[in-house]
């Protein structure tokens, strides 16, 4: 037995989804997040619709390089617990098996699918997938055999035996074939534009039962240990003040330290208005020396100015070197 769905993103605006579970869609995978910050804003949304349309909801992350660690925290704490869980690879030389050990921290068991193509794995240099979970396999359908834009049914109908490649990566057969993409194949019914097409080949029940949760209650929130590692960005190396650089990995207990940094931080700040004070208490007694035509006045006031000016600017030298501007 075969279901068909469809996987979605802000790309397709706001869908309707009663009208697409009328044309067929049985479930489908709303994009939830990417990389350590990005949250799909219509993520929130589609789940909801789905849920309402009696769609079986599903969600992926799109795995970047980076620090696996912050993009499984980003998918735990977006993603609910009760529907699909997948993780997208396509980008080249990625940790799947940390971000893998990470989720798993959350969920031990819930099943977790792969979506991949056999190109898409062997760049991401991904080994032994099979491993992680269930495959949901890129393996579109060739141009030649698709009569221009056609409909869920009608280019589902088609696929055969097409099943992207498989085995590769350690699994024998997709659970999930994706066999349209969003390239004017495929239009549905209630989804502005095209839209991506899948397949699932199993039963209605053993659809529901990948939603299903048996997470670990203890780490519904990932436990950070002091020597699991960050990737820095460019946004967080600025804040070290020139002692780690982006792309440089540095431990939980080290990031620990940064309540320490921003004190100095502020204290430095805080050096930064003394200065800007003192420099402006200077200038307006020159002025006031000047208008009262006392030589000494103008000359002690002139000497006080020159050093409240070094005073400032070694205060915005400072803030500028720890990356508090």
């Amino acid at each position: 037995m075969t279901l068909l769905g469809v996987d979605v993103s802000h790309y397709q605006g706001a869908p309707d989804w009663s009208r697409a579970r009328a044309a067929g869609v049985a479930f489908a995978f709303a994009k939830a997040t990417e990389g350590t910050s990005f949250t799909d804003p219509q993520f929130k949304a589609n789940i909801a619709g789905m849920r309402a349309a009696g769609v079986v909801p599903g969600a992926y992350h799109f795995l970047r390089p980076g620090s696996v660690i912050a993009q499984a925290n980003l998918f735990t704490r977006t993603a609910p617990a009760d529907i699909i869980h997948a993780l997208d690879v396509e980008a080249s030389d990625l940790d799947v098996a940390g971000w893998v050990a990470r989720y798993r921290t959350v969920y031990p068991t819930k099943p977790l699918l792969i979506y991949t193509g056999r190109d898409l794995w062997a760049r991401a240099g991904g080994g032994n997938g099979s491993a992680f979970g269930p495959l949901w396999c890129a393996g579109y359908l060739p141009n030649a055999y698709v009569p221009g834009t056609g409909g869920l049914t009608e280019l589902a109908a088609q696929v055969g035996a097409h099943r992207g490649g498989v085995p590769f990566g350690g699994w024998t057969a997709p659970t999930f074939l994706q066999f349209a993409g969003r390239t004017g194949q495929l239009s549905v019914a209630g989804i502005p534009g095209s839209v991506d097409g899948d397949i699932f080949y199993g039963t209605q029940a053993e659809l529901v039962a990948l939603t299903s949760v048996n997470p670990n209650a203890s780490l519904q929130e990932p436990a950070m240990e002091w020597t699991d590692k960050i990737k820095l960005t460019a946004e967080d190396a600025k804040w070290w003040g020139g002692t780690y650089k982006e792309g440089d990995e540095v431990t939980i207990g080290t990031m620990l330290r940064f309540p320490t940094m921003t004190r100095r931080v502020e204290t430095e700040l805080a050096a930064f208005a003394a200065a800007s004070a003192t420099r402006d208490a200077a200038v307006l007694a020159a002025v006031q020396a000047l208008a009262a035509g006392s030589a000494d006045g103008i000359a002690q006031a002139f000497a006080d100015g020159i050093a409240a000016l070094d005073a400032h600017l070694e205060a915005i030298r400072i803030t500028i070197t720890t990356g508090s501007q």
